[in-house]
C-alpha cells in the first residue's frame, strides 16, 4: 500500500466488534509503501483497521481504512508478531527476521533489521547485550536468547541511550 513518506502507520485486528490484544498485526514501512502482516489467532471473520498520523504530529493515530479478513486456515504454530514500539516506525526500521513473537531458547535465532542512521543495534536479553554486525544500514547476527524479554534496541548519533524498537519473548520450546 502506497503511503506518503511523512506518514506513520499502525494497525489493529478486531473480532466480533472487539479489538484483540496481542501481536496479531505487524505494520512496517518499506520505502514509499507499507507492508502489512496479519496473523489471526483462529479461524473466522476479522476486521483489520489501519491508523495513520503525520510524523510531525503529536498525539493519537487516526483511523485511515479498514479491511475484512477471513481466516480459513492457520499455521501450525502461531505466536504472533514481536511488539513494535513507536520508535520502530519513527526511525523507518525494516525487519527482515525473525517475525515470530516467541524465540526458542534452545537454538540460535537470526536477527536481521535495517535501521537507517543507527550507529549500533543490540539484542538485550536480561543482563546480556549482543551487538549485531553492521553493514551499511543493515544489522544482523545469530543470537541464542535466554528465557524472558528480548529487546532489539538501536543507538543513534549524538545519543548515549538506546531506543527500544521491538520486543520478543524468549521461551523454552
Amino acid at each position: 500500500m502506497q503511503v506518503p513518506p511523512n506518514v506513520m502507520c499502525a494497525g489493529t485486528l478486531e473480532h466480533k466488534g472487539k479489538a484483540l490484544h496481542g501481536s496479531y498485526v505487524f505494520v512496517q514501512r518499506n520505502g514509499d509503501a507499507i507492508d502489512i502482516r496479519i496473523q489471526p489467532p483462529g479461524r473466522g471473520d476479522y476486521v483489520f483497521r489501519l491508523f495513520a498520523k503525520s510524523r510531525e504530529e503529536e498525539g493519537a493515530y487516526e483511523s485511515a481504512t479498514e479491511y475484512a479478513v477471513r481466516a480459513r486456515s492457520l499455521p501450525e504454530v502461531s505466536t504472533g508478531y514481536p511488539k513494535a514500539y513507536s520508535e520502530f516506525d519513527e526511525h523507518a526500521a525494516i525487519l527482515a527476521s525473525p517475525f515470530q513473537a516467541e524465540i526458542a531458547t534452545r537454538t540460535p535465532a537470526f536477527f536481521c533489521i535495517t535501521v537507517p542512521g543507527a550507529e549500533d543495534v543490540v539484542i538485550v536479553n536480561g543482563q546480556k547485550w549482543t551487538h549485531l554486525k553492521k553493514n551499511g544500514n543493515v544489522f544482523d547476527a545469530l543470537v541464542r536468547v535466554r528465557k524472558g524479554p528480548v529487546r532489539l534496541c538501536a543507538q543513534f548519533p549524538g545519543r548515549r541511550e538506546f531506543d527500544t524498537l521491538l520486543e520478543y519473548n524468549g521461551v523454552d520450546k
